[in-house]
């Protein structure tokens, strides 16, 4: 048996991607079912969170060259 196959024959990454491409194709066929107003505001929920992650890494690379400083001082 190969590594990283299943006795199935069927490898774990293609079954992980028609598990994705199948919740993939759900979701769309959800959202289209959306008015235009729930997409805007699905769309400034997603848009908030980027922006939220995007300052979190910052900070966090802020942190990271100050623990750096400190460990370079010492």
């Amino acid at each position: 048996m190969n590594i990283g196959h299943q006795r199935g024959g069927q490898s774990q990454v293609k079954k992980t991607r028609a598990v994705l491409y199948t919740k993939r194709r759900k979701a769309m066929k959800d959202l289209s079912k959306l008015s235009f107003s729930e997409l805007q505001e699905l769309f400034l929920e997603l848009s908030e969170k980027k922006e939220l992650n995007q300052k979190k890494k910052d900070l966090l690379a802020r942190v990271r060259a100050e623990l750096q400083r400190i460990a370079d001082t010492h």
